[in-house]
């Protein structure tokens, strides 16, 4: 893949475009033995605000207005459902192929570039101290929950079952629109977990109240795309 510097040279304006935020996925983990099936039980909340795109935007802005050269950037919503489906059929050969309308509307708004963020689809693997846990496949922004693990605080040294998670798995991509040849990725796999206060009957899920839950997603959304566009413009 090429690298970043291999774009034509010249002042850069860059367009901007998140595809994260149309849901949340609430992924639980069912014990399975065997096949290597994944039975994890899997619900959706649709986010109809776009907040978390709305996040993501301001974050790269932020991030680009931190850059030496302070580019210019600009932010574009886009909420057609289509676009926040089977995103991997937007990336072939080492270019991104996006609807030829959107195209089109960035190149003629005078952005050089696209830095755009997309679902990225891996294994569960939720981070916590000195090891990875989880089981199955999982996409995008939210919350895995496991109701089974035996689970100890390292600092308390308490025990206590199940894990709620809260993860955001993200691909960053970097386009030069000239020639749709997509110049760095950045793929984001993060995570952060929050355990159970003890061992009785307790559900993971309520560990967080409504607001802690998107302001984790928040959290980890900032801090990994913050630190994916200093990767990607890096000399």
């Amino acid at each position: 893949m090429a690298s970043a510097a291999s774009a034509a040279d010249g002042p850069r304006t860059y367009a901007v475009i998140s595809l994260i935020g149309d849901k949340m996925s609430v992924v639980t983990y069912q014990m399975s033995t065997g096949s290597g099936i994944d039975r994890n039980r899997r619900e959706t909340i649709d986010m109809t605000d776009g907040l978390f795109d709305k996040i993501a935007l301001s974050t790269i802005e932020k991030a680009l207005n931190a850059q030496p050269d302070k580019p210019r950037s600009q932010l574009f919503e886009l909420a057609a459902p289509s676009l926040f489906t089977r995103q991997d059929r937007f990336f072939s050969d080492s270019k991104l192929v996006l609807p030829e309308a959107i195209h089109t509307a960035l190149k003629s708004d005078g952005a050089t570039h696209l830095l755009l963020v997309t679902k990225f689809r891996a294994e569960a693997r939720m981070q916590a101290d000195g090891a990875k846990l989880g089981s199955g496949v999982i996409e995008g922004l939210g919350f895995y929950v496991d109701h089974m693990s035996e689970m100890i605080n390292n600092k308390t040294q308490r025990e206590s079952k199940g894990f709620l998670a809260p993860f955001a798995f993200m691909r960053l991509s970097l386009v030069d629109l000239g020639s749709s040849v997509v110049l760095r990725q950045k793929y984001i796999e993060a995570s952060t977990m929050m355990i159970t206060a003890n061992k009785e009957a307790y559900n993971p899920w309520d560990t967080l109240s409504p607001a802690e839950k998107v302001e984790h997603l928040r959290h980890l959304i900032d801090t990994e795309l913050t630190k994916g566009v200093a990767s990607l413009l890096a000399p």
